[in-house]
């Protein structure tokens, strides 16, 4: 389909140059927003090139050079024809912008997050991804996140120690290595033990503290106390290489 500015003759800009202002108006109306861009660069072009030329081009298709007003008439017409495309144009942009800030002031707020208490598990899973290991729980208690002998402690902390078996790995060895750092922020290390099979359970003895060595008022005084608050218990792992090279790993302390 031939584009407006292609029907555009010089002929047809001529008489849109001649029209009577409320035609005019009226002319503008029915024009589509590209259609009101090719109008103006029409006139544009008129005005470069001289109102009298694109007249006289008028006269020879249409045979009317008795109804053709003066050439600075024609150049006043078209200058006022032009100051009409362009507030036109202009409205439109500014009803167009109105007509989007009223849709966007009508379009619902975003919901905001619901506010909920922290759980255990999230605070401990913040305790050993920033490295905090003295903050509470967050459950309202004093319990002591160190305590790993503490059955809800010990529940709290598999429920992260687990989350090492929401993912494959390449190299298993590097699960083991993420777990090791996080642990150790309360206190927790354990050698990572070999996984030399495709598929078995693997365990290491827990140390916290890197174990407690001083003096007691009982302690002979050529001897030293060597205590490790976490002696009796340890991490276990299973896990699993799967046909495509990566393994799965869960984790455990027990």
């Amino acid at each position: 389909m031939k584009s407006f500015k292609t029907h555009l003759t010089e002929a047809k800009l001529s008489s849109v140059i001649d029209m009577a202002d409320e035609d005019f108006d009226t002319f503008l109306e029915s024009l589509t927003d590209e259609e009101l861009n090719e109008l103006e660069e029409g006139v544009l072009g008129a005005i470069g090139r001289g109102v009298a030329k694109v007249a006289k081009g008028a006269v020879n298709v249409a045979k009317k050079a008795a109804n053709r007003v003066s050439v600075s008439g024609r150049a006043d017409a078209a200058q006022a024809k032009l100051a009409k495309i362009q507030k036109k144009k202009a409205d439109r942009e500014r009803l167009a912008k109105a007509k989007a800030d009223i849709a966007k002031a009508k379009a619902p707020a975003p919901a905001k997050p619901t506010t909920e208490s922290v759980d255990i598990v999230d605070a401990v899973k913040a305790i050993m991804e920033d490295g905090y290991s003295q903050n509470p729980t967050g459950d309202g208690t004093d319990l002591s996140l160190n305590d790993i002998r503490n059955p809800d402690v010990l529940q709290q902390l598999n429920a992260h120690v687990g989350m090492i078996g929401k993912r494959e790995y390449i190299n298993p060895k590097g699960a083991l290595l993420q777990l090791q750092g996080k642990l150790a922020t309360i206190g927790l290390t354990f050698d990572i033990p070999a996984m030399t099979e495709t598929k078995g359970v693997a365990e290491a003895p827990l140390t916290q503290f890197g174990g407690i060595t001083g003096k007691s008022v009982t302690t002979p005084i050529d001897q030293l106390d060597d205590e490790n608050p976490a002696e009796g218990m340890k991490i276990q792992f299973e896990y699993e290489t799967y046909p495509t090279g990566c393994t799965k790993v869960y984790a455990k302390i027990v």
